[in-house]
């Protein structure tokens, strides 16, 4: 059914052993149902991935999955794609009564104060979200704000363009402002803006960083670097960074 190696076939077994009793009858159309409807047609070899990783999605009827799935969709207001990208991302989701995933993700949503399709969104390019308790990420949002010098709802804005800066431990933040400082030869006051304004900047190493950054100065020669640094903060797309949910990289844990 599943096209996967007899080990890792024994593997499935003993982490999910109903699948050695009646679920085994129908787990072969289950399978489809996930692959074709759930999945959205993804490939039989992605489908079995998913399933090797999360077994229990093969114990429920065909029928039952794919009613659970239209149940997401429909609970979480968003497309089918959302949805089959983010049982991929996290199967879970579909073995969890809707409702309660529905209260999960509105808790993060609440947390962030973004709509809950955008949060979805965000779950399905950054899960680690959702690992956190909603009181802690709270928590880590004041702590972030208070050192970046901003507002929570600016901070949100950052974080939708690129979710593992809300996971940036603060230690790791405060290096990372000493080390671009000494690195650009600006103060590091000059540099809360533009984290904010550019917070997928964590998806460059120091090195590319600097060297983009000198191509601006050259670019605009006479301008002291702090006038870079502020006309890249308002202008972000000078940095040609990386494009939001393409470097999922964490952000310093």
């Amino acid at each position: 059914i599943l096209k996967i190696p007899m080990d890792d076939a024994a593997l499935l077994a003993a982490k999910e052993p109903r699948l050695l009793g009646p679920a085994l009858h129908t787990s072969g159309a289950t399978f489809e149902a996930l692959r074709s409807v759930v999945l959205g047609g993804c490939t039989t070899e992605q489908a079995a991935a998913i399933v090797v990783y999360s077994p229990s999605l093969l114990c429920d009827p065909p029928d039952v999955i794919t009613a659970r799935f239209k149940a997401l969709v429909s609970v979480l207001a968003t497309s089918p794609p959302q949805v089959s990208a983010l049982v991929a991302k996290q199967p879970n989701v579909l073995t969890s009564p809707p409702d309660q995933v529905l209260r999960r993700t509105a808790a993060v949503a609440d947390v962030l104060g973004v709509s809950v399709p955008q949060t979805v969104d965000l779950l399905v390019h950054y899960p680690q979200l959702s690992i956190q308790p909603p009181y802690q990420l709270a928590g880590r949002l004041q702590v972030l704000a208070q050192l970046l010098r901003t507002d929570v709802s600016s901070l949100v804005k950052a974080i939708v363009k690129f979710p593992p800066f809300l996971m940036v431990n603060p230690n790791t933040l405060e290096e990372r402002m000493a080390a671009m400082s000494q690195l650009l030869g600006v103060p590091s006051d000059a540099l809360y803006g533009l984290l904010v304004a550019c917070p997928n900047i964590f998806a460059l190493n120091g090195a590319d960083f600097k060297q983009r950054f000198d191509t601006l100065c050259t670019l605009f020669p006479g301008m002291p670097p702090e006038g870079v640094v502020a006309l890249v903060r308002d202008n972000p797309q000078l940095l040609a960074l990386p494009e939001p949910h393409t470097q999922e990289q964490a952000a310093g844990k």
